[in-house]
Protein backbone atom coordinates (compact mmCIF):
# COMPACT_ATOMS: atom_id res chain seq x y z
CA UNK A 1 0.00 0.00 0.00
CA UNK A 2 2.65 2.36 0.90
CA UNK A 3 4.69 0.94 -2.53
CA UNK A 4 4.07 3.22 -5.46
CA UNK A 5 4.61 6.27 -2.63
CA UNK A 6 7.71 4.89 -1.85
CA UNK A 7 9.31 5.36 -5.40
CA UNK A 8 9.85 9.02 -5.42
CA UNK A 9 10.65 8.82 -1.60
CA UNK A 10 13.58 6.85 -2.31
CA UNK A 11 14.48 8.69 -5.11
CA UNK A 12 14.79 11.88 -3.16
CA UNK A 13 16.23 10.40 0.03
CA UNK A 14 18.93 8.52 -2.50
CA UNK A 15 19.88 12.66 -3.42
CA UNK A 16 19.89 13.79 0.28
CA UNK A 17 22.31 10.77 1.12
CA UNK A 18 25.02 11.20 -1.98
CA UNK A 19 24.71 14.83 -1.90
CA UNK A 20 25.62 13.88 2.10
CA UNK A 21 28.40 11.65 1.76
CA UNK A 22 30.97 13.77 -0.59
CA UNK A 23 33.20 13.12 -3.32
CA UNK A 24 35.28 11.04 -0.39
CA UNK A 25 32.44 9.03 0.91
CA UNK A 26 31.08 8.25 -2.58
CA UNK A 27 34.03 6.91 -3.18
CA UNK A 28 34.49 4.75 -0.40
CA UNK A 29 30.35 3.55 -0.53
CA UNK A 30 31.82 2.62 -4.44
CA UNK A 31 34.56 0.30 -2.30
CA UNK A 32 32.08 -1.11 -0.14
CA UNK A 33 29.76 -2.20 -2.69
CA UNK A 34 32.77 -3.66 -4.22
CA UNK A 35 33.91 -5.40 -1.60
CA UNK A 36 29.94 -6.53 -0.90
CA UNK A 37 29.89 -8.24 -4.06
CA UNK A 38 33.03 -10.37 -3.69
CA UNK A 39 35.33 -8.36 -5.75
CA UNK A 40 33.98 -11.11 -8.52
CA UNK A 41 37.60 -12.26 -8.56
CA UNK A 42 37.28 -15.15 -6.38
CA UNK A 43 34.19 -16.56 -8.48
CA UNK A 44 36.10 -16.34 -11.93
CA UNK A 45 38.74 -18.59 -9.88
CA UNK A 46 35.82 -20.94 -8.70
CA UNK A 47 34.65 -21.09 -12.30
CA UNK A 48 37.64 -23.24 -13.54
CA UNK A 49 36.78 -26.40 -15.00
CA UNK A 50 37.93 -29.39 -13.01
CA UNK A 51 39.41 -31.57 -15.73
CA UNK A 52 41.69 -28.42 -16.33
CA UNK A 53 42.00 -27.94 -12.40
CA UNK A 54 43.07 -31.94 -12.40
CA UNK A 55 45.58 -31.46 -15.30
CA UNK A 56 48.92 -33.35 -14.13
CA UNK A 57 47.62 -34.70 -10.93
CA UNK A 58 49.05 -37.91 -10.49
CA UNK A 59 50.70 -38.61 -7.39
CA UNK A 60 51.14 -37.68 -3.88
CA UNK A 61 52.62 -34.95 -3.62
CA UNK A 62 50.95 -32.88 -6.45
CA UNK A 63 47.61 -33.83 -5.08
CA UNK A 64 48.50 -32.40 -1.73
CA UNK A 65 49.53 -29.13 -3.37
CA UNK A 66 45.99 -28.97 -4.89
CA UNK A 67 44.90 -29.56 -1.68
CA UNK A 68 46.25 -26.83 -0.27
CA UNK A 69 45.68 -24.24 -2.62
CA UNK A 70 41.63 -25.19 -3.07
CA UNK A 71 41.78 -24.94 0.98
CA UNK A 72 43.80 -21.74 0.73
CA UNK A 73 41.49 -20.09 -2.37
CA UNK A 74 38.08 -21.45 0.15
CA UNK A 75 39.26 -20.08 3.44
CA UNK A 76 40.20 -16.59 1.09
CA UNK A 77 36.24 -16.83 0.09
CA UNK A 78 35.04 -17.12 3.47
CA UNK A 79 37.34 -14.41 5.00
CA UNK A 80 35.84 -12.16 1.32
CA UNK A 81 32.31 -13.38 2.32
CA UNK A 82 32.74 -12.81 5.75
CA UNK A 83 33.81 -8.92 5.14
CA UNK A 84 31.04 -8.58 2.91
CA UNK A 85 28.46 -9.82 5.84
CA UNK A 86 29.64 -7.56 8.29
CA UNK A 87 29.46 -4.51 5.22
CA UNK A 88 25.95 -5.25 4.51
CA UNK A 89 25.55 -3.92 8.31
CA UNK A 90 28.25 -1.04 7.71
CA UNK A 91 26.25 -0.33 4.52
CA UNK A 92 22.78 0.16 6.76
CA UNK A 93 24.70 1.84 9.50
CA UNK A 94 25.72 4.45 6.78
CA UNK A 95 22.06 5.12 5.44
CA UNK A 96 20.75 5.48 8.80
CA UNK A 97 23.32 8.40 9.94
CA UNK A 98 24.36 9.40 6.10
CA UNK A 99 27.87 9.66 7.02
CA UNK A 100 30.64 6.66 6.67
CA UNK A 101 32.75 5.53 9.05
CA UNK A 102 34.41 2.47 7.66
CA UNK A 103 36.05 1.39 10.58
CA UNK A 104 34.05 2.21 13.46
CA UNK A 105 30.85 0.64 11.74
CA UNK A 106 32.92 -2.62 11.20
CA UNK A 107 34.29 -2.64 14.57
CA UNK A 108 31.06 -2.42 16.02
CA UNK A 109 29.54 -4.94 13.39
CA UNK A 110 32.23 -7.98 13.90
CA UNK A 111 29.45 -10.45 15.78
CA UNK A 112 26.26 -9.43 13.41
CA UNK A 113 28.56 -10.22 10.38
CA UNK A 114 29.80 -13.68 11.33
CA UNK A 115 25.70 -14.75 12.32
CA UNK A 116 25.08 -13.47 8.93
CA UNK A 117 28.03 -15.27 7.18
CA UNK A 118 26.20 -18.65 9.54
CA UNK A 119 23.29 -17.74 8.20
CA UNK A 120 23.86 -17.42 4.78
CA UNK A 121 25.98 -20.81 4.43
CA UNK A 122 23.53 -22.81 6.29
CA UNK A 123 20.33 -21.23 3.26
CA UNK A 124 22.79 -22.45 0.49
CA UNK A 125 23.50 -26.09 2.21
CA UNK A 126 20.22 -26.57 2.43
CA UNK A 127 18.70 -25.03 -0.43
CA UNK A 128 21.64 -27.16 -2.28
CA UNK A 129 20.87 -30.25 -0.43
CA UNK A 130 17.32 -30.26 -1.21
CA UNK A 131 18.85 -30.14 -5.14
CA UNK A 132 21.04 -32.90 -4.67
CA UNK A 133 18.43 -34.85 -3.00
CA UNK A 134 15.89 -33.95 -6.35
CA UNK A 135 19.24 -35.21 -8.43
CA UNK A 136 19.63 -38.25 -6.52
CA UNK A 137 16.16 -39.54 -7.06
CA UNK A 138 15.73 -38.52 -10.40
CA UNK A 139 19.15 -40.40 -11.04
CA UNK A 140 18.46 -43.43 -8.37
CA UNK A 141 14.76 -43.79 -9.47
CA UNK A 142 15.24 -43.71 -13.14
CA UNK A 143 18.09 -45.62 -13.53
CA UNK A 144 20.15 -43.63 -14.91
CA UNK A 145 24.02 -44.41 -15.05
CA UNK A 146 25.22 -41.44 -17.12
CA UNK A 147 23.96 -38.10 -18.00
CA UNK A 148 23.12 -39.06 -21.64
CA UNK A 149 20.77 -41.57 -20.21
CA UNK A 150 17.95 -38.88 -18.65
CA UNK A 151 15.17 -38.29 -20.57
CA UNK A 152 14.22 -35.48 -22.03
CA UNK A 153 11.22 -35.26 -19.49
CA UNK A 154 13.85 -36.03 -16.52
CA UNK A 155 16.22 -33.55 -17.82
CA UNK A 156 13.52 -30.89 -17.81
CA UNK A 157 12.69 -31.36 -14.64
CA UNK A 158 15.64 -30.93 -12.86
CA UNK A 159 16.38 -27.91 -15.05
CA UNK A 160 12.92 -26.79 -13.32
CA UNK A 161 13.64 -27.39 -9.26
CA UNK A 162 16.83 -25.73 -10.16
CA UNK A 163 15.13 -22.62 -11.13
CA UNK A 164 13.22 -22.67 -8.65
CA UNK A 165 15.83 -23.61 -5.56
CA UNK A 166 17.90 -20.96 -7.11
CA UNK A 167 14.57 -18.50 -7.24
CA UNK A 168 13.74 -19.37 -3.79
CA UNK A 169 17.69 -18.83 -2.29
CA UNK A 170 17.38 -15.37 -4.63
CA UNK A 171 14.26 -14.46 -2.58
CA UNK A 172 15.54 -15.21 0.82
CA UNK A 173 18.90 -13.85 0.52
CA UNK A 174 17.59 -10.42 -1.00
CA UNK A 175 14.77 -10.13 1.93
CA UNK A 176 17.33 -10.66 4.39
CA UNK A 177 19.54 -7.73 3.01
CA UNK A 178 16.99 -5.65 2.55
CA UNK A 179 14.72 -6.06 5.75
CA UNK A 180 16.38 -9.07 8.15
CA UNK A 181 19.69 -7.03 8.24
CA UNK A 182 18.02 -3.60 9.14
CA UNK A 183 15.94 -5.09 11.75
CA UNK A 184 18.72 -7.05 13.24
CA UNK A 185 20.90 -3.95 13.40
CA UNK A 186 18.12 -1.87 14.87
CA UNK A 187 17.15 -3.94 17.46
CA UNK A 188 20.43 -6.21 18.16
CA UNK A 189 18.65 -9.68 17.05
CA UNK A 190 19.86 -12.83 15.54
CA UNK A 191 19.28 -13.67 11.97
CA UNK A 192 16.61 -16.07 12.53
CA UNK A 193 15.18 -13.91 15.59
CA UNK A 194 15.26 -11.11 12.77
CA UNK A 195 13.06 -13.30 10.16
CA UNK A 196 10.56 -14.08 12.50
CA UNK A 197 10.21 -9.86 13.30
CA UNK A 198 9.97 -8.96 9.86
CA UNK A 199 7.85 -11.75 8.96
CA UNK A 200 5.32 -10.98 11.21
CA UNK A 201 5.34 -7.29 10.31
CA UNK A 202 5.59 -7.51 6.62
CA UNK A 203 3.08 -11.02 6.97
CA UNK A 204 -0.02 -8.36 6.19
CA UNK A 205 1.23 -5.78 3.59
CA UNK A 206 3.09 -8.72 1.02
CA UNK A 207 1.49 -6.55 -2.17
CA UNK A 208 4.62 -4.15 -0.61
CA UNK A 209 7.08 -7.39 -0.51
CA UNK A 210 6.04 -7.99 -4.26
CA UNK A 211 6.72 -4.49 -5.43
CA UNK A 212 10.26 -4.42 -3.68
CA UNK A 213 11.26 -7.92 -5.58
CA UNK A 214 9.67 -6.12 -8.81
CA UNK A 215 11.77 -3.18 -8.27
CA UNK A 216 14.80 -5.12 -7.38
CA UNK A 217 14.31 -7.15 -9.71
CA UNK A 218 14.17 -4.76 -12.72
CA UNK A 219 16.66 -2.77 -11.10
CA UNK A 220 19.17 -6.00 -10.77
CA UNK A 221 18.33 -6.75 -14.54
CA UNK A 222 19.16 -3.74 -15.42
CA UNK A 223 22.43 -3.39 -13.55
CA UNK A 224 23.20 -7.09 -15.01
CA UNK A 225 22.72 -5.78 -18.52
CA UNK A 226 24.79 -2.94 -18.05
CA UNK A 227 27.76 -4.52 -16.74
CA UNK A 228 27.46 -7.25 -19.71
CA UNK A 229 27.64 -5.23 -21.94
CA UNK A 230 30.48 -2.92 -20.29
CA UNK A 231 32.50 -6.02 -19.42
CA UNK A 232 32.36 -7.40 -23.05
CA UNK A 233 33.88 -4.27 -24.50
CA UNK A 234 36.36 -4.23 -21.64
CA UNK A 235 36.84 -8.20 -22.36
CA UNK A 236 38.25 -7.59 -25.49
CA UNK A 237 39.83 -4.78 -25.32
CA UNK A 238 41.74 -5.89 -22.18
CA UNK A 239 42.84 -9.17 -24.19
CA UNK A 240 44.37 -6.82 -27.02
CA UNK A 241 46.28 -4.85 -24.90
CA UNK A 242 46.97 -7.83 -21.97
CA UNK A 243 48.37 -9.60 -25.56
CA UNK A 244 50.81 -6.83 -26.69
CA UNK A 245 52.01 -5.72 -23.67
CA UNK A 246 52.82 -9.66 -22.63
CA UNK A 247 54.97 -9.78 -26.10
CA UNK A 248 57.09 -6.75 -25.61
CA UNK A 249 57.22 -7.72 -22.21
CA UNK A 250 58.81 -11.36 -22.92
CA UNK A 251 60.83 -9.85 -25.87
CA UNK A 252 62.23 -7.68 -23.26
CA UNK A 253 62.79 -10.23 -20.38
CA UNK A 254 61.12 -13.52 -19.38
CA UNK A 255 60.33 -12.07 -15.90
CA UNK A 256 58.46 -9.58 -16.91
CA UNK A 257 55.87 -11.59 -17.49
CA UNK A 258 54.93 -11.78 -14.13
CA UNK A 259 55.04 -8.06 -14.13
CA UNK A 260 52.54 -7.92 -16.95
CA UNK A 261 49.89 -10.44 -14.91
CA UNK A 262 50.03 -7.93 -11.88
CA UNK A 263 49.21 -5.36 -14.08
CA UNK A 264 46.53 -7.60 -15.96
CA UNK A 265 45.26 -8.20 -11.73
CA UNK A 266 45.29 -4.50 -11.05
CA UNK A 267 43.40 -3.09 -14.07
CA UNK A 268 41.05 -5.79 -13.45
CA UNK A 269 39.99 -4.38 -9.92
CA UNK A 270 40.42 -0.97 -11.14
CA UNK A 271 37.44 -2.44 -13.90
CA UNK A 272 35.38 -3.78 -10.67
CA UNK A 273 35.53 -0.66 -8.62
CA UNK A 274 34.96 1.60 -11.56
CA UNK A 275 31.56 -0.16 -12.16
CA UNK A 276 30.62 -0.41 -8.25
CA UNK A 277 31.03 3.26 -8.54
CA UNK A 278 28.43 3.36 -11.52
CA UNK A 279 25.99 0.94 -10.02
CA UNK A 280 25.92 2.18 -6.48
CA UNK A 281 22.90 5.04 -6.45
CA UNK A 282 21.17 2.18 -8.02
CA UNK A 283 21.72 -0.27 -5.12
CA UNK A 284 21.27 2.39 -2.65
CA UNK A 285 17.59 3.64 -4.14
CA UNK A 286 17.23 -0.10 -3.53
CA UNK A 287 18.53 -0.02 -0.02
CA UNK A 288 16.25 3.11 0.66
CA UNK A 289 13.12 1.84 -0.60
CA UNK A 290 13.09 -1.64 1.59
CA UNK A 291 14.09 0.80 4.55
CA UNK A 292 10.84 3.09 3.77
CA UNK A 293 8.58 0.49 2.95
CA UNK A 294 9.90 -1.44 6.66
CA UNK A 295 8.99 2.20 8.32
CA UNK A 296 5.98 3.07 6.44
CA UNK A 297 4.73 -1.09 7.74
CA UNK A 298 6.17 -0.96 11.37
CA UNK A 299 6.87 2.28 12.76
CA UNK A 300 9.21 0.52 15.38
CA UNK A 301 11.37 -0.76 12.89
CA UNK A 302 11.91 2.82 11.12
CA UNK A 303 15.59 3.31 10.73
CA UNK A 304 15.49 6.67 9.01
CA UNK A 305 12.55 8.74 10.36
CA UNK A 306 14.59 12.22 10.07
CA UNK A 307 14.52 11.46 6.18
CA UNK A 308 11.13 10.36 6.17
CA UNK A 309 10.26 13.33 7.64
CA UNK A 310 12.84 15.67 5.06
CA UNK A 311 11.25 14.09 1.98
CA UNK A 312 7.59 13.93 2.94
CA UNK A 313 7.33 17.52 4.92
CA UNK A 314 4.83 20.19 3.31
CA UNK A 315 5.67 22.74 1.79
CA UNK A 316 4.48 25.26 4.04
CA UNK A 317 6.42 22.87 6.68
CA UNK A 318 9.87 25.07 5.06
CA UNK A 319 8.97 28.11 5.33
CA UNK A 320 7.20 27.94 8.97
CA UNK A 321 3.92 27.16 7.78
CA UNK A 322 0.69 28.85 8.72
CA UNK A 323 0.78 28.77 12.53
CA UNK A 324 0.28 30.95 15.36
CA UNK A 325 1.69 34.21 14.61
CA UNK A 326 3.86 36.14 17.02
CA UNK A 327 1.92 38.65 19.83
CA UNK A 328 2.95 42.08 19.70
CA UNK A 329 5.38 41.62 22.21
CA UNK A 330 7.34 39.29 20.58
CA UNK A 331 7.08 40.68 17.18
CA UNK A 332 8.33 43.87 18.72
CA UNK A 333 5.33 46.21 17.89
CA UNK A 334 4.54 48.35 21.04
CA UNK A 335 1.89 47.07 22.95
CA UNK A 336 -2.04 48.60 22.48
CA UNK A 337 -0.91 49.56 18.80
CA UNK A 338 -4.15 48.76 17.52
CA UNK A 339 -2.65 45.93 15.47
CA UNK A 340 -5.24 43.72 14.02
CA UNK A 341 -6.54 41.03 16.11
CA UNK A 342 -4.78 42.59 19.19
CA UNK A 343 -7.03 43.25 22.24
CA UNK A 344 -5.81 45.50 24.74
CA UNK A 345 -8.18 44.42 27.77
CA UNK A 346 -9.98 47.68 27.87
CA UNK A 347 -12.96 47.27 28.68
CA UNK A 348 -15.81 49.49 27.10
CA UNK A 349 -13.35 52.51 27.35
CA UNK A 350 -11.31 53.76 24.33
CA UNK A 351 -7.78 54.50 24.69
CA UNK A 352 -8.36 57.21 22.26
CA UNK A 353 -12.04 57.50 22.17
CA UNK A 354 -13.91 59.80 24.25
CA UNK A 355 -15.79 58.71 27.43
CA UNK A 356 -15.13 58.20 30.93
CA UNK A 357 -11.24 56.91 31.85
CA UNK A 358 -11.78 53.31 32.98
CA UNK A 359 -8.37 53.05 34.36
CA UNK A 360 -4.85 52.47 32.93
CA UNK A 361 -5.78 50.09 30.40
CA UNK A 362 -8.14 52.87 28.73
CA UNK A 363 -4.40 55.45 28.13
CA UNK A 364 -2.89 56.32 25.05
CA UNK A 365 -0.55 53.97 23.74
CA UNK A 366 1.72 56.56 23.44
CA UNK A 367 1.95 57.11 27.20
CA UNK A 368 5.47 56.32 28.33
CA UNK A 369 7.52 53.85 30.67
CA UNK A 370 9.78 56.44 32.29
CA UNK A 371 9.13 57.71 35.48
CA UNK A 372 9.97 61.19 34.57
CA UNK A 373 8.30 61.44 31.56
CA UNK A 374 5.02 60.26 33.43
CA UNK A 375 5.15 63.06 35.74
CA UNK A 376 5.48 65.22 32.90
CA UNK A 377 2.62 63.99 30.89
CA UNK A 378 0.82 64.03 33.78
CA UNK A 379 1.05 67.59 33.79
CA UNK A 380 0.41 68.52 29.96
CA UNK A 381 -2.50 69.17 28.62
CA UNK A 382 -1.57 67.07 25.48
CA UNK A 383 -2.19 63.82 28.15
CA UNK A 384 -5.72 63.06 26.56
CA UNK A 385 -7.53 64.38 23.52
CA UNK A 386 -10.31 64.34 25.49
CA UNK A 387 -11.73 68.30 26.97
CA UNK A 388 -12.46 66.78 30.37
CA UNK A 389 -8.72 66.60 31.22
CA UNK A 390 -8.33 70.22 31.26
CA UNK A 391 -11.88 71.69 32.41
CA UNK A 392 -13.45 70.59 35.72
CA UNK A 393 -17.07 69.44 36.14
CA UNK A 394 -17.02 73.60 37.67
CA UNK A 395 -15.87 75.13 34.17
CA UNK A 396 -13.00 75.74 35.40
CA UNK A 397 -9.83 75.73 33.15
CA UNK A 398 -7.21 72.80 35.15
CA UNK A 399 -4.47 72.67 32.87
CA UNK A 400 -2.42 74.89 34.25
CA UNK A 401 -0.99 73.69 37.42
CA UNK A 402 -0.08 76.96 38.68
CA UNK A 403 -3.27 78.62 38.68
CA UNK A 404 -3.63 78.88 42.63
CA UNK A 405 -6.84 77.24 42.85
CA UNK A 406 -6.52 74.24 45.45
CA UNK A 407 -9.68 73.29 46.11
CA UNK A 408 -10.30 72.98 41.91
CA UNK A 409 -7.25 70.69 41.58
CA UNK A 410 -8.60 68.55 44.83
CA UNK A 411 -11.89 68.19 42.57
CA UNK A 412 -9.57 67.97 39.60
CA UNK A 413 -7.99 64.73 41.63
CA UNK A 414 -10.71 63.35 42.73
CA UNK A 415 -11.89 63.18 39.13
CA UNK A 416 -9.00 61.81 37.53
CA UNK A 417 -6.15 60.68 39.20
CA UNK A 418 -2.98 62.51 38.35
CA UNK A 419 0.48 61.30 38.00
CA UNK A 420 3.01 62.76 41.09
CA UNK A 421 6.37 61.96 40.34
CA UNK A 422 6.87 60.80 43.56
CA UNK A 423 4.42 57.63 42.33
CA UNK A 424 5.87 57.24 39.30
CA UNK A 425 7.48 53.52 40.11
CA UNK A 426 4.53 52.67 41.67
CA UNK A 427 2.33 53.78 38.64
CA UNK A 428 5.05 51.39 36.63
CA UNK A 429 4.33 48.92 38.47
CA UNK A 430 0.46 49.38 38.04
CA UNK A 431 0.56 49.51 34.34
CA UNK A 432 3.37 46.38 34.48
CA UNK A 433 -0.24 44.29 36.49
CA UNK A 434 -2.75 45.60 34.55
CA UNK A 435 -1.09 45.79 30.53
CA UNK A 436 0.82 42.47 31.17
CA UNK A 437 4.95 41.65 30.36
CA UNK A 438 6.58 42.25 27.41
CA UNK A 439 5.62 46.28 26.94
Amino acid sequence: MYAADNLGDALRVTKRYLHALGVAGYLKLGLLILLIGGLGLLYQVFNIPAELAMQGVGDTDTLAIVAVVAASLLLVFLLLRYLAAILEFVYVESLRSEEMHLRRYVRANLKNGLLLLAFRIALWIVVGGLFVALVAAVVLGGDVGAPDDLTAGQLGALLLAGFVFGVVGWIVSVLTNAFVVPTMLHEGRGPISGWRRVAGSMGPNWTGLLAFLLVGFVLGAAIVFLYAGIYFAAFFFGIFLFAILLVLALAIHEALGIVVLVVLLLGYLLFEYAFSLLETPIRTYVRYYALLLLGDTDDSLDLIPEQRQAVRAPTGAATGGTGPQPGPAASGQPVGSGSPGFTTGAGEGSATGSGTDTGPTARSEEEPDDPDETAVWGDSPSWGSDASWDVAADGNDRSHPDDGDDSSDQEFDTDVPRTDPDDADTDTDDETDDWGPGR
